[in-house]
């Protein structure tokens, strides 16, 4: 659990003095839960030996709220990086609000499966994607706010950007993806 205020929100960064808008320079938040993943339990990327996913959708896996996650997405090998905040299997019991993810070199937020709910997000200066759901993700997302890097007119990374990208929402997929997107303004870059 990390819970800040608005006055005094909490701060993941890197160590390193005066990062600037610079990304990669450490890694991310990843949360792992108990709630319900296309294809039952697995490894999130970054971390071996742990399995996230199981039947729990009520799963609570904390509370994040005015939290800040800035100049992450550490490359931990070929097409492999952190994402600012990752929640892998996490149930609508936890709480995510007033949030925000800035300077990550991956995704700013990424879903895989569960059923958390996310109020009140802000990305921004994200190389990657800054909204991303796989894995039959089945939550809500309201009150969002993507900004690309202006002064960027492509990725500086190997990626491939958007504001959002879902997946994982054909009738293959069990549980299918079926995340709600409300009042969310995406400006390009």
């Amino acid at each position: 659990t990390a819970s800040g205020t608005s006055s005094d929100p909490i701060t993941f960064t890197s160590n390193v003095a005066n990062p600037g808008t610079a990304a990669g320079l450490w890694g991310g938040l990843i949360i792992m839960g108990d709630a319900s993943v296309y294809g039952g339990t697995d490894e999130v990327e970054g971390i071996t030996g742990y399995y996230y996913g199981g039947s729990d959708d009520d799963d609570n896996s904390g509370t994040l709220q005015y939290v800040r996650v800035w100049h992450g997405g550490a490359v931990i090998g070929a097409d492999n990086e952190i994402n600012g905040i990752t929640f892998a299997g996490v149930g609508s019991g936890t709480t995510v609000e007033y949030c925000e993810v800035a300077f990550n070199l991956d995704d700013g937020f990424e879903w895989f499966g569960g059923t958390v709910n996310v109020t009140y997000a802000v990305l921004t200066n994200n190389d990657d994607d800054d909204i991303d759901f796989d894995e039959g993700y089945k939550g809500n997302i309201q009150y969002a706010i993507v900004r690309k890097n202006p002064d960027k007119a492509s990725p500086s990374g190997s990626n491939d950007p958007r504001g959002i990208e879902a997946n994982s929402s054909d009738d293959e997929y069990v549980p299918e993806t079926d995340a709600v997107l409300a009042n969310v303004l995406v400006l390009g870059s």
